[in-house]
């Protein structure tokens, strides 16, 4: 789990939605903007359509999670960034496509 520095409230995760670009992937869709905080902040949505279970979602949101911690330092500048799931995935591919956005948003 993200500490709760690095997590985005709902007020913020609303401007995102409203003024943030957009980045897709095959499975998932990024939404991200510039924020003047002093660490980049995530969401990850998950939708019930998506997985049905809370229990597949969430663990879709640990591995996630693990691996925003790990690659955040591949952002050059501070972003509030929410990761929406269009499908389920591979858990395996998670790690590498979260790698490959957070690299391709500087």
């Amino acid at each position: 789990m993200l500490a709760r520095c690095f997590r985005l409230k709902k007020r913020e995760i609303a401007r995102v939605y409203k003024k943030g670009q957009r980045l897709n992937r095959d499975f998932l869709l990024v939404r991200f903007v510039p924020n003047t905080a002093k660490v980049s902040r995530f969401a990850v949505v998950i939708p019930k359509v998506v997985v049905k279970g809370s229990v597949g979602r969430s663990r879709y949101k640990r591995k996630t999670h693990e691996a925003l911690q790990e690659f955040r330092s591949l952002l050059k500048q501070n972003y509030d960034i929410i990761l929406s799931f269009r499908k389920a995935p591979d858990e395996k591919i998670i790690a590498s496509t979260v790698k490959e956005i957070l690299s391709n948003i500087n």
